[in-house]
């Protein structure tokens, strides 16, 4: 877990997932300034990439082996810290995107078979906070929510993800006699589905194509003192959100504040892996009363010593 006085992110892992020896491949950071109150925050999902070989990598024995002996590739790890990272700099996922775009082409990653030289991508969400004022993008399923001080849902991005528009997975097997698990499947999934504005049951990812950028949503949402707001990837955003409604449980451990409590419970409950940040919004008003009673406090024990300040600005002794 990484910590900060407002901010607390990690990725977990499900044991299924470890013993399958693939790597994490979400990556999350944020940048903090307790003077001016900016904040800037990233998640970001690899996308699990096929073997080398081209066969497709599963969570068993014979794609264990695999992944140990170097055929798994790291470009989903790399992309994924790529986009974070650029948004830091620019709080622009359309510059991720394109910052992608240029690792695929130094490698060679073209879509010719979309099968183990496809493109490197991910799906991210970034937020930067000025004060009261929250400006987030996503895309596809990393998504922003925002809780008020009693856990109600304030505000939550749309999951754009695979199957969000319809059944995109049973299209493909009614039309095509194929699956997302085949290698025949993923060659049209990622060929006719992903970054296609055309398909009615398309969704995007950042894979450096021009398309893409029609995929990432923007806004803005006020926040008030006491708000959480969160980032989190597929993973972790399948245990906030139990379709349309909110999960009790992880809603209390989250107001308990208990971030270790809160980081157990997520890597119970993973199927696979996924990530989560949270910045809790200080009570402003409350550390702005203490700041004011502090002062007086303050004044009043240098009167006691110094005795009442005279009309110059000098202590008139005792």
């Amino acid at each position: 877990m990484k910590e900060s006085k407002n901010m607390y992110g990690f990725t977990v892992e499900s044991f299924k997932h470890k013993f399958a020896g693939f790597p994490l491949e979400d990556y999350f950071a944020w940048e903090y300034s307790e003077e001016s109150d900016l904040s800037v925050a990233c998640v970001a999902d690899g996308i699990t990439r096929d073997f080398i070989d081209n066969t497709v990598a599963k969570k068993n024995l014979a794609s264990f082996i695999k992944s140990r002996t170097g055929q798994y590739s790291p470009h989903a790890q790399n992309v994924s810290r790529i986009g974070v990272n650029t948004f830091l700099k620019t709080r622009s996922l359309e510059s991720s995107n394109l910052e992608i775009n240029h690792y695929n082409k130094e490698r060679g990653l073209i879509p010719t078979d979309y099968w183990g030289r496809d493109l490197a991508g991910c799906t991210a969400a970034g937020i930067s906070i000025d004060y009261n004022r929250l400006s987030y993008e996503s895309i596809c399923d990393s998504g922003i929510a925002v809780f008020d001080e009693k856990g109600n849902l304030k505000f939550k991005t749309s999951n754009e993800g695979p199957n969000s528009k319809g059944d995109m997975d049973k299209e493909v097997k009614d039309k095509f006699g194929v699956t997302f698990d085949q290698q025949e499947g993923r060659r049209i999934i990622r060929s006719q589905y992903r970054n296609n504005p055309s398909q009615p049951l398309s969704y995007g990812a950042l894979t450096g194509e021009e398309a893409a950028l029609s995929y990432i949503r923007r806004g803005t949402e006020n926040i008030q003192d006491k708000d959480f707001v969160l980032l989190y990837t597929d993973g972790v955003g399948d245990i906030i959100f139990q379709g349309e409604k909110t999960n009790p449980d992880f809603t209390t451990l989250l107001l308990s504040k208990d971030r270790k409590k809160i980081m157990n419970f997520c890597r119970r409950e993973v199927y696979s892996e996924g990530t989560l940040v949270v910045y809790e919004r200080p009570d402003y008003v409350a550390l702005a009363r203490s700041e004011r009673e502090h002062e007086r406090y303050k004044m009043r024990a240098i009167e006691d010593i110094m005795g009442p300040l005279g009309p110059e600005g000098r202590y008139l002794g005792r």
